[in-house]
């Protein structure tokens, strides 16, 4: 709560039990204290006298409005504990500023500030923005706000569907309430004119889990929304994610069934829950839109009944929330119609580049027993995609695979090598729609490897008919913990060498194979006879080709002569994804090769979202940005400490020349290298 939300709500108090709000130097003594200020800095002409009368008779009013002693010392404190005691909940609205999202985002702060709740609306176009269209005391409010909310909101237009700033936003405020120890806040997503759940990224829907999806199509849909978010806030509902629950119902106190108008559709049967479980072979994923509010729930699929997200709403009467797989989006059939890079690249898709001889490698390696792939590559090279492409070439061929990414995992997960382990063994059970029966296998006499190892060894591979492939996504996430690392690693290389051993126990592990995929270098202190990172099928995914590049296009039905596939080269180099965006949108005609090599490195560019995330993560780690600018002035490849080298690396910033690194792009060198100087001058002035 900033000191302008607190303001207003003791005068929104005041004027309710009073009749009466507060006076210029009432307001004045509430500004100056909240700010730390002596009452002689708030008023230079006579502090006695705003101290004994005007803050004297301020205090008494606050504490008897608020029901709580305040003083000017515990003036936020006091504010604090009142936002619990009346249930007011600060409520982070992020939007993009344009219509009808900016309209959108008005009408729903000034509906919950109305009804006493704290909004705090935010445009994703500010973020990162140049320092001369930013405020840094607003840049820092807006940080706070974003921390601390009980529910996030999310304004979801088609751009935003597709923009790195919306999930960077969302990665962050996963990392800050992990870092605390605290669960997510309620996510609510407002899909604006997005009919299907696939048209978001692929790392948004990651991000998204748990979230409450609303469909908006018109201005009309408006007052249903914004009457429903306050009832969910009034009731106190919170993200499913954040229950932990165990149960294959996960309850959330929503509001009653006469509230909710269904945006238009058919009212459903209030007297039963409403159901619908999706699996990757169900056929209504292709044809799925939504109607209706629904949960976006990880692995609804994999469960093994239904799952269902029921809303309690009294003592006789109960709404359900449709659980909505994240794996039930309809796959995009072989197309030459040109697709806005999400993320992952579906195996079926036509843009898909086949990444000679990676794919061959991989499938005649994990055809052996025991395999283990290590795929290493920085963000958005294409791993998540081979990763899958190896799980669906598997599936063609009878074997059990499935996809495991430890973006899912909260910090509590992290808590230490048994929790990790055992949320490892309970979401690998659930792939495979087996029943939970963790609690029979685990003896807490033995240590969680060995109770790990026993799980699997009696219970998921016996039950599998054929090998078993796990792919293992965004491991980096164990790197934060090196004292967890050692041990997991330690674990997974112990499985890999059990499958050699020759012995009763080898021909079960001989079942499992393992596709390791990480973007950063391990830069952790990893025991060399137990890291599973100097063991396996290693593969690093390197840029597009010339050749590649000039495929893709010709498959986005461009017919580039090599000089054009050079200049756009020359630009972005053959960064897969950067490559892609920029063929999607000359393409689809909205804009040339030459005025995207003028724009890309400007505001104006089609690349403002990427660049935009980029330069928020490098001002929150300003070592790591001064060492970044330091690449960038340098006219050779130059030396930096091993954890910031492998830090930019994963990035995607630098490439790794032995023990030097050198600027990516020159897109990079044009973008950051102003921008940087800048940003680090500013710091350097704001220290002093």
């Amino acid at each position: 709560m900033d000191v302008n939300q607190a303001l207003a709500f003791a005068d929104r108090l005041l004027a309710r039990k009073t009749g009466k709000s507060l006076s210029d130097l009432e307001r004045r003594v509430f500004l100056g204290s909240w700010q730390g200020l002596t009452y002689r800095d708030i008023h230079p002409p006579n502090p006695e006298y705003i101290e004994k009368y005007v803050a004297y008779t301020l205090w008494r009013k606050l504490s008897d409005v608020l029901e709580e002693r305040v003083t000017k010392r515990c003036l936020q404190g006091a504010f604090e504990k009142a936002l619990k005691k009346h249930n007011i909940k600060r409520v982070f609205i992020s939007y993009r500023g344009q219509e009808p999202d900016r309209s959108l985002a008005e009408q729903i702060y000034r509906t919950l500030a109305a009804n006493e709740h704290l909004p705090f609306a935010s445009n994703l176009d500010a973020i990162a923005a140049l320092p001369s269209q930013s405020d840094p005391v607003n840049l820092a409010q807006t940080d706070q706000e974003r921390k601390s909310c009980d529910c996030f909101i999310l304004l979801v237009s088609p751009l935003v569907a597709v923009s790195e700033i919306a999930i960077e936003e969302l990665r962050q405020l996963r990392h800050w309430r992990n870092q605390e120890g605290q669960s997510m806040p309620l996510l609510i997503a407002i899909l604006i004119n997005i009919p299907q759940p696939s048209r978001l990224s692929h790392d948004l829907r990651q991000y998204l889990q748990g979230a409450i999806l609303w469909p908006w199509h018109t201005s009309s849909d408006t007052p249903a929304i914004t009457t429903v978010i306050q009832k969910l806030l009034d009731q106190g509902a919170v993200n499913p994610i954040a229950l932990h629950t165990n149960d294959d119902a996960v309850e959330l106190m929503l509001p009653s069934a006469e509230s909710f108008n269904w945006l238009g559709s058919e009212s459903p049967n209030l007297s039963e829950p409403m159901i619908q479980r999706f699996s990757l072979d169900s056929p209504e994923r292709s044809t799925f839109n939504i109607q209706h509010p629904v949960i976006f729930l990880d692995d609804v699929a994999d469960h093994p009944a239904d799952r269902s997200a029921q809303i309690n709403s009294g003592p006789s009467t109960q709404v359900a929330i449709e659980a909505v797989a994240a794996s039930a989006d309809p796959c995009p059939l072989p197309t030459a119609e040109p697709e806005l890079p999400k993320g992952l690249v579906r195996p079926e898709s036509t843009f898909y580049i086949e990444r000679v001889p990676c794919e061959a490698q991989c499938y005649a390696a994990i055809k052996q027993p025991g395999a283990l792939i290590r795929i290493k590559a920085p963000r958005q090279m294409g791993k998540t995609s081979l990763m899958a492409r190896i799980l669906g070439h598997m599936r063609e061929q009878g074997y059990q695979a499935i996809p495991l990414s430890f973006q899912h995992a909260d910090r509590a997960t992290f808590q230490s090598l048994s929790t990790l382990l055992r949320w490892f063994c309970m979401k690998v059970a659930r792939k495979l729609r087996l029943p939970d029966r963790l609690d029979e296998y685990w003896v807490e006499t033995f240590g969680s490897k060995d109770n790990c190892t026993n799980y699997f060894e009696d219970y998921l591979l016996p039950e599998v008919n054929g090998p078993l492939v796990l792919g293992l996504d965004e491991v980096d996430c164990v790197f934060e913990y090196p004292l967890i690392a050692d041990d997991f690693f330690g674990l997974l290389r112990a499985w890999h060498e059990e499958a050699c051993y020759g012995s009763e126990a080898s021909v079960l592990w001989e079942k499992l194979r393992l596709v390791v995929v990480h973007s950063t270098e391990v830069y952790i202190p990893l025991n060399i006879n137990q890291s599973p990172f100097n063991v396996g099928l290693p593969i690093e995914l390197a840029e597009f080709t010339a050749a590649q590049v000039s495929d893709l296009a010709h498959r986005h039905q461009l017919e580039w002569t090599s000089d054009q596939v050079k200049t756009l080269m020359s630009l972005v180099g053959g960064h897969p994804y950067l490559v892609r965006l920029a063929l999607y949108n000359i393409a689809q005609g909205q804009i040339t090769l030459d005025e995207l090599c003028r724009t890309a490195p400007t505001e104006a560019g089609i690349y403002d979202d990427h660049l935009r995330r980029h330069l928020w993560n490098l001002n929150q780690q300003p070592n790591l940005a001064s060492a970044y600018h330091t690449v960038l002035k340098a006219e050779h490849p130059i030396e930096l400490e091993s954890q910031q080298a492998f830090k930019l690396h994963s990035m995607g910033l630098v490439h790794l020349r032995g023990n030097l690194v050198v600027p990516n792009f020159d897109l990079y060198r044009q973008y950051f290298g102003d921008r940087l100087a800048t940003s680090i001058t500013n710091d350097e002035c704001t220290d002093s």
